[in-house]
């Protein structure tokens, strides 16, 4: 009696295994055939032969025939890569495949997409999908999720304490979170309602692209390791990158940007800073030089639709790169000369001009504060200097468009040092 009970249950395990798996999905069948899953060649699969498969491709290509429906998948609980990508699969639950580490389902039309505590998952990729919310939760050891174009307006990143690269651009946030994320070094955010964003707890972080949004002010000075920032279409006026030692990018046209200063980035060769309408001075002298493509098919600048552009401080050698790129700098004052005056306008004693730029009129607060007035060209040169406040506006007014420094001596003797432009 105990070998019969033996028996049965060998049997059983022997019809178990071999049962078929049900692919109600003709286009999936064929592709698993045509991807040799069906060892015995009897045109059905197999529970052992799903076993076997532990790297999967269904993608389809160009105009063929599409899969609708992975019914059947989740018997491939051996898979340790599954790629199903440019399909028109709507919905796809993955959680029974507990070896899964990369899913590619790219270019589908889902909507449900079911992976919670597929703790081996490294990689997922759902970009262009219809997808308005997913669960990341028990991804223990997911480092690059690429979830881009889908209709996501939310996103809880907790425990996902390994993830190191994130896009989700073109989707529909209007805040995120990163504070559980300490690994992240790759941020893609573009093309969503953000209208304001904290790295504080990134602090690795190698790149950034949060264009396309509604941001007025970004704080990334804290980012050391930052090589590559891109804000462009935002709203930002202000940006500080000095501490951003190994920046070597920076796209930031379309803002409302006034000045950069680059001359405090070491490895700074690229800028990008296009459609500014308020910008006036851009100081990227840094000794390293940034030169065209010899095929003429990429520029490191790109300074046009800049109307109130008058001052670009550069290295010496970037002056083809800056022509090449078909910047016009028609009342543009270009240097190569030391430029470090003009980084920090030092006021001691609450005195201030207006307007700067200068078009016409000039004003300084408490005129009867000052003792003495001197004016120098972007080179130091000193171009005049007086005593009477009203002699100082008369040649001031006079001055050609450009920058210039303004040297302030108060009556208690203190020097105040003023960058102005001169339209």
């Amino acid at each position: 009696m105990k070998f019969s009970f033996t028996l049965i249950l060998l049997l059983f395990s022997i019809l178990n295994y071999s049962q078929n798996v049900s692919i109600p999905d003709a286009v999936f069948l064929e592709k698993l055939i045509a991807q040799g899953v069906d060892t015995n060649e009897d045109g059905v699969i197999q529970l052992n032969e799903a076993l076997a498969v532990t790297h999967l491709n269904v993608n389809s290509i160009g105009s063929e025939v599409k899969i609708e429906n992975m019914e059947g998948i989740q018997h491939f609980t051996n898979l340790v890569e599954l790629r199903c990508a440019n399909n028109l699969i709507t919905s796809l639950d993955v959680t029974a495949l507990t070896n899964l580490e990369f899913l590619h389902c790219n270019n589908n039309q889902i909507t449900s997409l079911n992976i919670t505590g597929l703790s081996q998952l490294t990689m997922l990729w759902a970009r262009s999908n219809t997808l308005a919310e997913i669960d990341l939760s028990g991804l223990d050891n997911i480092w690059w999720i690429w979830v881009s174009n889908n209709n996501l307006n939310q996103i809880d990143l907790t425990g996902l304490n390994s993830l190191e690269a994130f896009e989700i651009a073109n989707n529909l946030l209007s805040i995120i979170d990163f504070n559980p994320t300490p690994n992240l070094n790759y941020i893609n955010v573009s093309g969503n309602s953000l209208t304001a964003i904290d790295f504080t707890p990134t602090l690795n972080l190698n790149y950034i692209n949060v264009s396309s949004n509604f941001l007025s002010e970004i704080e990334v000075n804290h980012l050391t390791e930052l090589e590559s920032l891109d804000c462009h279409n935002n709203q930002i006026e202000e940006i500080s990158i000095s501490n951003l030692i190994n920046l070597h990018s920076l796209y930031i046209g379309d803002n409302l940007i006034e000045e950069i200063d680059g001359s405090q980035n070491p490895d700074f060769i690229e800028i990008h800073c296009q459609s500014n309408p308020n910008l006036t001075y851009i100081n990227m002298k840094n000794g390293a030089i940034s030169s065209a493509d010899p095929d003429m098919l990429y520029f490191g600048f790109s300074f046009y639709d800049t109307p109130e552009l008058t001052f670009i401080c550069m290295d010496a050698g970037e002056e083809y790169a800056l022509s090449e790129s078909g910047y016009n700098p028609n009342n543009v004052t270009i240097s190569t000369t030391d430029c470090t005056m003009a980084i920090s306008d030092v006021n001691l004693n609450s005195l201030t001009i207006y307007p700067n730029p200068v078009e016409n009129d000039f004003h300084i607060t408490k005129p009867e504060d000052v003792s003495h007035f001197v004016v120098l060209d972007i080179s130091g040169k000193i171009l005049f200097e007086t005593s009477l406040y009203e002699t100082a506006q008369k040649k001031i007014k006079n001055l050609k468009t450009g920058v210039y420094f303004l040297l302030l001596n108060d009556v208690s003797n203190n020097l105040n040092h003023f960058r102005f432009i001169k339209k």
